[in-house]
């Protein structure tokens, strides 16, 4: 049997999990565990109502064909009046009694009343059996069979709504004893007038024990059956609802997190690409490729950019520790978020200390100048509360304008919506030339306002000194005064209980998941339960109604009413090709019937023959073969199999395999039925034939034996098949909603995935759990790291027009894609090298040069697009800025978190691209020794004046003309090229430093 845990092929372990989940006693705790076993029993409630009704027909039907049976055979109408009396009256008697079960509201707050009605029901009938063949026996001295013996123990497993599988055994028993009390007067007659010895006598009564031990066997069978498939059934339908909940919740999910980075009328399409790329792939959908086709750009004619920036900033990052400097800027930001819903303006981004949104681009909104402005204040009000609250030197610095913009997504690795165009310049212009404290406003803007709501002043002379804001007439103006706001933006709950929500998408329903305490789910629960199908039979809908009974539904309207087929072929298909993980129990029935049928046969036949004789044991050994195969893992189970440790030799590994085959392959169980059929009909038809129809006794004196048999035969099957219909109907049921719920979780994965994209595309990959994960406990979140590198880069001298945003959209894709394979071989590579701290450096270094070498790739084509086609189109060129050090990072925001990093290395990385030059990747003094220790030269600009940090010395990378990096020995060697470079040093008075504050 089992071994000790070892390397070898001829081992295996117990694979029994699938096999588990079809165990009636699991199927059960899974019910208690869920806090289901109510709603359950409710579900199987109505369930054996509607059995309830199919017996209905059934009797009906039943009797009527029996009297008529014997209307027909009998010679004296006049002897037989009696025995058609009785099964009317008992029939009668019966439908009246069950009848009661029918009020639903009585069954509930009397629940015994399915067990007295359903005893009444099964006494009156064996009573109206036994009654009138003791009476006929007295009265004109006919020994007669019963007629229903067999039929009522059928029925009270089947059937009747008893609610426990104990009390139907126990009243199966009861009647079995009855009817064997019955037979003991029979064979005590046959003993009396036929000389029967005492042996033949007890051997009689034991074949009649057996016949009623397997009626009642299968009986147990059917109603484990019946528990394993229903339970199995509604513990589907309850995963499927939780999923279908979680989906609809994760899907609103969705949208919200997309809508709060794009706006709603571009978000859709990508969101559909998303899914359809999703379905296309599956699980090899990378999330940093969002978009790979999509280029949503569209032109907004009517609207108003506000541009804001926080004044004092820099010094406020590099004084402030980062628990303080994360809650404060997660208040600030959060007021700026919940204001602009307020006042129904699209924040773009933020970055730093920069802020700006747009009014009117979401809908068309003909304030769209007075929202805008309303929100500056609100602003400028909600920043001089920070300040004072917090005790630190910020304000606010906006400027708005009115006009168009174009708007859209563009690059594949980030949907990062933005806004281009030349108003949206002179927007970012008038926060530059504003004054703190004041909203610094257009003309144009101020012809949309009413003037006499607010305090307005000339404009800045920054601003009329501003070129650009020249050559378009800009004139400008500072605007001040009071604006309603809504108390809600001022407190952190209000607008912290917005990001929670994203926790709804953390965790979804597993099978073992209870269903928790929220109200709601658990209503929905229960409606969807009450709307559940019970049954395939579609008849007494008319009945229930009555009853004051509400009609419940009965049908499924993917399954054929009558064939009770799934009306699509490829799912029944599906259904037939399914495994049985029941296997085990129709084998064990199967034994246990063909060994009463061998024991019958021996019993009955005097003077067995020698075929007779080979035909048992063939039966007897294939059907014990089958049944070692069918149990022989449950058995191993039951012993070993609950220690994970354990392995099985060659020979138990073979039985497995044997026993998996049989239960995954439908031709395979399809010949051992067959095998089985062909053994029960050997038996029975083959060798005892004539005793079973000519010799056996009647229900009638007038009926011969044959046409009794034919009879009860043909009420059997009639009951078989309807009870067979139920059993069909609830399989289907069963199978469809696995299905159901395998395409639902297919669904919810899908929409995980997408909201994980989602998130990527609002936080870094190592930020999503751990921020969720604060955000569930009402933390924020931040973090510090020694040792990072910073990288600012920008597109010079390059026209935003439609024609070029095409262009532009090619290049960010290309950046992207250099990007996500940097990605990918930084994690390739870390699997066997850990990365120092210092290496950070020269990995950015490196990508910045990737970055102007794709950009030379990209406007090397468009220079022969251009002589060929367009000669006004522009690529541009690039100047990026690095430095590095010790950075605080952390969420903020409120409806639309924003990750971001903050501290000194930042801040001179922004002063580094700002005093670069174009072609060229600018560093401190600190990041250039570190890229030489890693081999790359770096050549000293000169001392740069840099704000916040006075004059200090700068350098540029050293790249050849293919770029790429000149090792440090190299630009040794060539000290004319040296001197060539380090001349640029010369022009760093006069470069421009970036204006932050």
């Amino acid at each position: 049997m089992p071994t000790s845990r070892r390397t070898s092929f001829k081992q295996c372990p117990l694979n029994y999990a699938k096999e588990r989940r079809w165990e009636p006693d699991y199927l059960k705790v899974k019910c208690t565990e869920l806090g289901l076993e109510n709603e359950y029993m409710l579900y199987q409630r109505r369930q054996r109502i509607s059995y309830l009704r199919v017996f209905y027909i059934l009797h009906i039907l039943a009797t009527l064909f029996h009297c008529t049976m014997i209307l027909v055979f009998c010679a004296h109408n006049g002897l037989i009046v009696f025995d058609i009396a009785v099964y009317v009256i008992a029939t009668v008697l019966i439908l009246s009694i069950l009848s009661v079960n029918f009020n639903e509201e009585y069954v509930s707050s009397n629940p015994w009343i399915l067990t007295i009605t359903s005893v009444l029901s099964a006494l009156i009938l064996v009573f109206a059996d036994v009654f009138q063949g003791t009476y006929q026996y007295y009265k004109n001295d006919w020994m007669l069979a019963t007629s229903y013996d067999t039929y009522t123990i059928l029925i009270i497993y089947m059937f009747l709504p008893i609610p426990s599988l104990l009390g139907a055994v126990l009243l199966g028993s009861a009647v079995s004893v009855l009817f064997i009390t019955y037979f003991m007067k029979v064979v005590a007659t046959r003993f009396h007038y036929f000389s029967m010895s005492e042996v033949d006598a007890y051997n009689q009564i034991s074949v009649d024990v057996i016949h009623y031990f397997c009626f009642n066997l299968l009986g147990v069978f059917f109603r484990i059956i019946n528990e394993i498939v229903v339970r199995s059934s509604f513990l589907n339908r309850h995963q499927y609802i939780m999923e279908k909940i979680w989906l609809r919740n994760a899907r609103i999910q969705e949208k919200m997190l997309l809508d709060s980075i794009i706006p709603p009328q571009i978000a859709k399409p990508i969101q559909e690409d998303i899914k359809s790329r999703l379905a296309r792939k599956g699980d090899a959908v990378r999330p940093t490729r969002v978009m790979e086709q999509i280029m949503a750009i569209q032109i907004h004619p009517e609207v108003t950019v506000l541009y804001a920036d926080v004044v004092n900033y820099t010094h406020l990052t590099t004084t402030v520790n980062v628990e303080k400097l994360v809650r404060l800027l997660h208040d600030l930001y959060g007021r700026f978020d919940m204001a602009a819903t307020q006042f129904e303006v699209q924040r773009i981004k933020f970055l730093g200390d920069c802020y700006y949104c747009v009014a009117g681009l979401m809908r068309p909104n003909p304030d769209h100048a007075k929202c805008c402005v309303n929100l500056g204040l609100s602003m400028i009000s909600h920043i001089q509360e920070v300040r004072i609250q917090n005790e630190v030197d910020i304000d606010m610095r906006i400027g708005i304008h009115s006009g168009s913009v174009i708007a859209g997504v563009i690059g594949e690795a980030k949907l990062q919506f933005d806004i281009w165009g030349t108003d949206v310049t002179i927007a970012n212009l008038l926060e530059s030339t504003g004054a703190p404290g004041f909203v610094h406003i257009s003309g144009r803007t101020l012809s949309q306002l009413d003037a006499d709501q607010y305090t307005i002043l000339p404009g800045t002379e920054s601003a009329l000194a501003e070129p650009f804001l020249r050559e378009k007439n800009i004139r400008t103006y500072l605007l001040t005064g009071e604006v309603n706001m809504d108390p809600d933006t001022y407190r952190l709950d209000s607008w912290g209980s917005l990001s929670v929500s994203a926790l709804d998408i953390s965790e979804r329903p597993e099978f073992h998941t209870h269903i928790g305490t929220d109200d709601s789910i658990n209503d929905e629960l229960r409606e969807e339960f009450k709307n559940m199908p019970v049954s395939g039979v579609e008849l007494f809908k008319s009945w229930s109604a009555c009853f004051g009974r509400k009609t419940q539904p009965t049908a499924d309207p993917s399954i054929h009413k009558i064939c009770l087929h799934f009306n699509d072929p490829h799912l029944e298909w599906k259904y037939l090709m399914q495994s049985d993980y029941m296997f085990k129990y129709s084998i064990l029935l199967a034994w246990c019937s063909g060994c009463s049928l061998i024991y019958i046969q021996l019993i009955e036949s005097l003077d067995p023959c020698d075929i007779c004789i080979v035909i048992n044991f063939f039966a007897f050994f294939c059907l014990t073969t089958l049944l070692l195969i069918a149990w022989y893992k449950k058995i191993c189970w039951w012993m070993y199999g609950r220690s994970d440790k354990i392995l099985f030799n060659k020979s138990n590994c073979r039985i497995f395999r044997l026993h998996d085959k049989i239960v995954r392959h439908l031709t395979v169980r399809v010949c051992i039925y067959v095998l089985i059929l062909a053994s029960y009909f050997s038996l029975i038809v083959l060798i005892m034939f004539d005793f079973v129809f000519h010799h056996s006794a009647t229900i009638n004196p007038w009926f011969p034996s044959e046409i009794a048999h034919g009879m009860r035969i043909l009420i059997t099957l009639f009951m078989m098949y309807l009870k067979e219909r139920h059993s069909e109907f609830n399989n289907k049921i069963g199978f469809e909603w696995s299905v159901d719920l395998t395409k639902k979780k297919q669904d919810a994965d899908e929409t995980n995935q997408s909201i994980t994209i989602v998130l990527n595309n609002i936080l870094p990959a190592h930020v999503v759990k751990v921020y969720i994960r604060n955000l569930a406990k009402h933390e924020l979140y931040y973090e510090e790291y020694k040792m990072v590198s910073v990288m600012f880069a920008s597109l010079t001298n390059f026209e935003m027009d439609l024609r070029h945003l095409r262009i532009l959209n090619e290049i960010i894709r290309e950046f992207d894609r250099l990007w996500s394979r940097a990605q990918r071989t930084r994690k390739s590579s870390t699997k066997e090298n850990v990365e120092s701290h210092e290496e950070v450096v020269f990995v950015m270094a490196t990508f910045a040069l990737d970055l102007m070498r794709t950009l030379w790739t990209v406007k090397k084509s468009y220079e022969d697009l251009r002589w060929h086609y367009d000669r006004s189109l522009i690529v541009g060129d690039m100047t990026i800025g690095i430095s590095s050090g010790e950075v605080m990072a952390g969420v903020v925001g409120a409806s639309h978190p924003h990750y971001d990093i903050w501290g000194s290395p930042v801040n001179m990385a922004s002063r580094m691209y700002s005093t670069g030059r174009i072609g060229h990747i600018h560093v401190t003094e600190e990041t250039a020794l570190l890229l030489r220790e890693f081999g790359v030269d770096c050549i000293c600009r000169g001392m740069t004046f840099v704000k916040g940090a006075g004059r200090i010395p700068t350098y540029f990378v050293a790249i050849d003309d293919d770029y790429h990096f000149v090792p440090v020995t190299q630009w040794s060697q060539t000290s004319d090229r040296r001197r060539s470079v380090t001349g640029l040093g010369l022009l760093t008075d006069s470069s421009s430093s970036y204006e932050d504050d």
